[in-house]
């Protein structure tokens, strides 16, 4: 599993309210679109490192232990 498909099951599985909240929260911290946000979701692209920490921090897990599995 790649750090986009960890991101996109993690936000799959909150429900629509919490998601869109969460979705707001990345997207003003980490400073993109939300067509970005949904082209880090769909694996169209790569998160960059610096913005998996600032996702992780948002979220309160660490999605890189989800990679590779």
């Amino acid at each position: 599993m790649s750090i986009n498909e960890a991101f996109d099951h993690y936000m799959a599985s909150l429900d629509w309210l919490t998601r869109i909240a969460v979705s707001r929260d990345i997207r003003v911290k980490c400073g993109v679109s939300p067509n970005v946000l949904c082209a880090w979701r769909r694996g169209r692209t790569k998160i960059k490192p610096i913005y998996v920490d600032k996702i992780n921090e948002i979220l309160g897990i660490d999605l890189r232990i989800h990679v590779g599995k």
